[in-house]
């Protein structure tokens, strides 16, 4: 656990002290070993897979969104500031009238450009400590709820521009299609059929624009850990039916579906705020799982990414289709 959030739970513990009634919800939650003794009375809602699985592990119940009034409720920031301000606008929504809603934030990302914007939203307080800043916002009479609007409305889906697609702050390249799977899809065969993975898959650029052009595909699983990620892609594939099979999944952890004739993947290699090369290489090795003998695996990276190695200790053909724009497609047969 980051400073940010212990900070950010250590006031939510103070608050629950103080609440002994009251309703607790973490919004983006982690966990941490103090959290049970909060019992029936705390909600988490955690989108991510990875997080949400340490969490379920703990016996902890989750909750997909925020349910009726609560006395306290704590934001973890995402990455996406847009993303963020969108959760804190849903969270005031149901505070009680009395209600304190927590955010905490690193100096280094953008604690003092949110107490501002809080400020707007009612009256705020904040500590600092560790090099964070805890802020707590109580909304007012004089809160102006045009700007809370605003950032609800700036954090619902969109259709992309450029693509048609839906998506929505928070998702990677959501503003527009990212330019390395642009540039895999260049790289694939005339024609791919029988079933396939378009792993992290995003809000389905990939998935979309080859169902579009291959239809001899029998059957595409579409595997994310966001599960906001999901929703979007189930979105934009709706058109394909019973082709199309979702799956809200930890690629570096969890069994992935087996026996594939093909796999597209375009892997992170961030962990939250953190660069994480291994996370990409663990997924890349996970992948390789999943094909069966003969079964091939295209993959764009950025063109530094260390995979190649990862690539030939478990699959039998490995080779470079094209190195352009700082990215580079692979392609590896088992």
């Amino acid at each position: 656990m980051n400073a940010a959030t212990a900070l950010l739970y250590d006031a939510l513990l103070a608050e629950a002290a103080l609440r002994p009634a009251a309703r607790l919800a973490i919004v983006n939650a982690a966990a941490d070993g103090r959290l049970p003794a909060q019992g029936g009375r705390l909600d988490l809602l955690q989108d991510f897979r990875p997080a949400a699985e340490v969490l379920e592990r703990t016996g902890l119940t989750m909750a997909e969104q925020l349910a009726g009034s609560y006395g306290a409720i704590a934001v973890c920031p995402s990455k996406n500031k847009v993303q963020t301000l969108g959760w804190v606008a849903g969270a005031l929504s149901h505070l009680e009238p009395d209600g304190v809603l927590l955010l905490a934030a690193a100096n280094s990302y953008g604690a003092k450009s949110y107490e501002k914007l809080l400020a707007m939203a009612g009256s705020v307080g904040s500590t600092s400590k560790a090099k964070c800043r805890i802020m707590r916002l109580r909304p007012t009479s004089g809160s102006d709820h045009a700007v809370v609007d605003g950032w609800r409305q700036a954090a619902e889906p969109r259709r992309q521009v450029e693509s048609g697609l839906w998506s929505a702050p928070g998702l990677f390249s959501w503003e527009h299609p990212d330019t390395g799977s642009a540039l895999l899809l260049k790289q694939l065969p005339e024609k791919l059929s029988g079933s396939g993975m378009d792993l992290c898959c995003g809000y389905a650029f990939l998935a979309v624009n080859l169902l579009q052009a291959h239809p001899g595909i029998s059957r595409l699983h579409l595997l994310d850990a966001d599960r906001l990620a999901l929703a979007m892609a189930g979105r934009n594939c709706e058109e394909f039916g019973e082709k199309v099979t979702p799956h809200w999944r930890d690629a570096a952890r969890e069994a992935l579906p087996k026996g594939l004739d093909w796999i597209v993947c375009n892997p992170p290699f961030h962990a939250g705020q953190e660069r994480d090369v291994e996370l990409g290489q663990m997924i890349v090795a996970n992948a390789c799982n999943s094909l069966r003998l003969g079964g091939t695996l295209y993959l764009v990276a950025n063109r530094k990414l260390p995979y190649e190695t990862v690539l030939n200790e478990r699959l039998r053909e490995v080779r470079v289709l094209t190195q352009q724009q700082g990215y580079k497609v692979l392609e590896g047969v088992k």
